[in-house]
């Protein structure tokens, strides 16, 4: 009788120093499973803080959509600037436009391309007296028929283009004359340089509403894969938007890659 006693209270031991270390195991992997969520959330993507630029009434832009924000700075004497304007901006608008607003802003290499300015002030304008869809269809004259006036004086070559505006019912002279035309095109330039670091053309900010932190990592491991074959960009934030910043004549594919990702 005495050792069934001394058995029983064996076992209520045994089964007690069980559940202990049953409790411990639990508190044991609740303690792990926090410290690797933590190290996950230790791990995740930290960008920088910017601001993205404020537009003003010459600086041209089409669309109304607000989860991509596409600024292009160009130079409208840039080759590479044309080659993105006829062959990757139609495709862009096509896929993202109904999202997006595409905006222009300026950054005349001047020494190497005396015409940018003064075809800036033309397109700046219009857009200022015309609005966006005329500044983009000018834009497109422009660039289209690079080879056509690239060759031609500084004079020859702008009376090429005004001739376009005169022959479509638009004269932008007054407005392309002015002070407050070219002290825009100036702050634009060392917005571009000063603020966000470009210094060739095409450059851009891709700004994107809605990328989870999921796609962020995969965004980033596009890119990086990207980078590889020569890329350079930076991946920012600016309020809720996600941005890259990136220069280049890039094929669809590479813009394609990026804004897939947008909300």
């Amino acid at each position: 009788m005495a050792r069934n006693k001394e058995f029983e209270s064996f076992k209520k031991m045994v089964m007690v120093g069980f559940g202990i270390l049953l409790v411990l195991q639990i508190l044991q992997f609740a303690y792990f499973s926090n410290m690797l969520s933590q190290v996950g959330k230790s791990s995740a993507i930290k960008l920088k803080e910017i601001s993205l630029p404020t537009f003003d009434e010459y600086d041209p832009r089409i669309g109304g959509g607000d989860t991509i924000l596409f600024i292009e700075f160009t130079d409208y004497e840039c080759p590479f600037c044309a080659r993105h304007a006829t062959q990757t901006f139609p495709q862009i608008m096509a896929k993202y436009g109904d999202k997006m607003t595409y905006a222009i802003m300026d950054l005349p290499l001047t020494q190497i391309h005396p015409k940018a300015i003064p075809l800036a002030k033309l397109v700046n304008c219009t857009f200022k007296e015309y609005g966006g869809e005329a500044a983009f269809k000018l834009k497109d004259y422009i660039f289209s028929n690079r080879e056509n006036w690239v060759d031609l004086s500084n004079e020859e070559a702008i009376n090429y283009i005004k001739n376009y505006l005169a022959e479509n019912n638009m004269n932008v002279d007054e407005c392309a004359n002015s002070t407050e035309v070219e002290r825009e095109i100036q702050n634009d330039l060392v917005l571009a340089v000063r603020d966000y670091g470009f210094n060739g053309t095409p450059s851009f900010i891709i700004a994107m509403k809605g990328v989870t932190p999921d796609e962020l990592e995969e965004l980033k491991s596009t890119l990086d894969d990207y980078a590889f074959a020569g890329l350079r960009y930076r991946l920012v934030k600016a309020g809720d938007y996600v941005a890259v910043m990136t220069s280049g004549a890039l094929p669809f594919q590479v813009f394609d890659n990026i804004l897939k990702y947008a909300g």
